[in-house]
């Protein structure tokens, strides 16, 4: 599957080091992004509220079975929404809107026309903030003024308590109802609230919208469970909306708090609080940044995703941050990482190509360090025991510039290991390679210089054909090490195949068994054929550490070959 992430930089020391905490905001990484109205409850609760009004259920987008009334009952709540959206009136002027003022318009197409939005009527408007989570706005209608609220469930309830009416809290208690039940299904909701020339507020509708899971959620949570990322979900939606849609995405929802439970922790609280959570509900841009802090706090590290302005300081405090294509242009300028498609699928995508692309990076460092311990061993050891030049120039440049070169970019081509997304993130203090692979590499290319030093001593064919048939030794040597050590911790039976490797690694011998049969190379490279004998002790010492280095990973270790 093909990643589309646009990678704005390198991650520099955090490249390879894996997330182990991803602040996500849902909106923007769950789910699909296609919010449409599914229910507007215009006065449901009409024994309570006093006034028989219509309940409008789900039913096809376009289709109401109730009559004009109903119709016209439903198109005049959604027309009110729409005017409560401050951004609604901004997207007159600018062609911009925000997700649920779009939604909003989108119904209204199936009810008939959109009412315009006349700027020249509009008073004042405030858009949603961090203390007060709904819009708001004044506008002349008709021969008064009209004063609409549309917003948070818990918030416009409030508003309505506000007033001096004897019935305000009774009737703000019953619409809590509705609320609840809604948000138990997973809807997200907005209440509508309106008055005229400064009466009491009046509770219009409840507004509930559907916004569906991404198809490739739940796998990809499965996926982050796996790698030992730890998910939070940082909502600014009702703690059921957020528990119902971590439910169907299978986000672990134990510990579910708000914004407002958050405010009143102290730091050292929020980062104790951190590694058990899950969901943060009615968040705040500044509760996304105390989470960054918190994780910074406990040496985590920690991605962020976001899409609008507020989120830009978290962004650029986050290890990792994660902007949304469709976002802010603020947003994506503080983002390491841009998701095309919003997803946080392709985060995850993006994050096991991150791995696999660290994992090569590692593996070619072994191949090359070993060949090296090898190759720099056998000189070593064989010019202070008098053998002269144990390596003519040439020799030494066929192994450096042709079959290392090779080797190394064919382990670009090295696919993504199957326990690769099953591991935990790498802690930061581990280096790249650590003391055990380095003690590893060091005992796999001792072995190999030692092995071919000891054919020189007990080689019958003279100096010359020893240096040769030592040679040969440390060039199959190798090319048995690059294909042996595709990964350090998996069976190599387990790995797809890297026809480019291995096809290389055939090529090389036959050209090095062929080289003592062309006068005028073996004349250069003084070489000379090998007999079969030599041929399978050239074969078990280059194939000796792989043997082991396979039981060994079967037996679940780390090993080089």
């Amino acid at each position: 599957m093909i990643v589309r992430v646009a990678i704005r930089s390198v991650f520099r020391h955090r490249l390879r080091t894996a997330f182990t905490v991803i602040a996500l905001s849902i909106a923007v990484a769950l789910l699909a992004d296609m919010l449409m109205l599914s229910r507007g409850m215009e006065k449901t609760f009409h024994r309570v509220l006093s006034s028989v009004g219509y309940e409008v259920r789900v039913c096809p987008r376009g289709t109401l079975p109730f009559g004009t009334d109903a119709v016209i009952a439903r198109s005049t709540r959604v027309t009110d929404a729409l005017r409560a959206e401050s951004d609604a009136w901004h997207q007159e002027q600018t062609g911009r809107a925000g997700a649920f003022a779009r939604a909003i318009r989108d119904e209204l197409e199936t009810l008939g026309p959109i009412p315009d939005l006349d700027s020249a009527t509009l008073l004042e408007a405030e858009p949603p903030g961090d203390l007060r989570p709904y819009s708001r706005t004044r506008c002349l209608d008709g021969g008064s003024t009209c004063e609409r609220a549309i917003g948070a469930p818990e918030a416009i309830l409030d508003l309505v308590r506000q007033t001096r009416d004897d019935g305000a809290d009774r009737i703000a208690s019953a619409w809590e109802g509705i609320v609840a039940d809604e948000a138990e299904r997973g809807g997200r909701l907005l209440v509508l609230a309106k008055r005229s020339d400064a009466e009491a507020w009046q509770l219009e509708a409840a507004l509930v919208f559907a916004d569906p899971l991404r198809p490739e959620i739940p796998a990809a949570l499965a996926m982050a469970a796996r790698a030992g990322i730890q998910v939070v979900m940082v909502t600014g939606d009702h703690p059921t909306t957020a528990r119902a849609i971590a439910a169907d995405a299978g986000l672990p929802a134990e510990v579910v708090m708000t914004g407002a439970e958050l405010a009143g922790m102290t730091d050292a609280e929020v980062a104790a609080h951190l590694r058990n959570l899950n969901i943060v509900a009615r968040a705040t841009p500044s509760d996304k940044l105390r989470l960054v802090e918190a994780a910074a706090a406990t040496d985590r590290t920690l991605a962020v995703t976001g899409d609008g302005v507020n989120d830009a300081p978290a962004l650029n405090r986050a290890d990792v941050a994660v902007a949304m294509g469709s976002g802010t242009a603020v947003a994506r300028e503080a983002a390491d990482l841009v998701l095309g498609d919003d997803s946080f699928a392709t985060l995850m995508d993006a994050l096991r190509e991150g791995r696999r692309m660290i994992a090569n990076v590692q593996k070619g460092l072994v191949f090359l360090l070993s060949t090296h311990v090898a190759l720099l061993g056998y000189i070593l050891v064989a010019t202070i025991a008098g053998f002269g030049t144990p390596l003519l120039p040439i020799q030494i440049l066929w192994m450096e510039f042709f079959i290392d070169l090779s080797a190394t970019v064919a382990f670009e081509r090295e696919g993504d290991e199957p326990e690769s997304m099953n591991r935990p993130p790498t802690p930061r203090s581990q280096p790249l390679l650590g003391r055990g692979i380095l003690v590893g590499l060091a005992g796999a290319g001792g072995f190999t210089a030692v092995a071919a030093l000891a054919l020189v001593l007990g080689s019958e064919g003279g100096l010359e054909h020893a240096s040769w048939l030592a040679f040969t030794t440390l060039v199959v040597g190798q090319l048995v090490r690059a294909n042996a050590n595709r990964s350090l911790q998996t069976s190599l039976f387990r790995l797809g195949p890297n026809g480019v490797l291995l096809g290389m690694g055939v090529i090389w011998v036959v050209v090095q068994a062929a080289i003592p049969y062309v006068p005028p190379v073996a004349a250069a490279f003084e070489a000379s054929p090998l007999n079969a004998v030599e041929w399978a002790l050239v074969a078990f010492i280059a194939l000796a550490p792989a043997v082991l280095a396979e039981v060994m990973r079967r037996s679940g270790r780390t090993w080089v070959a």
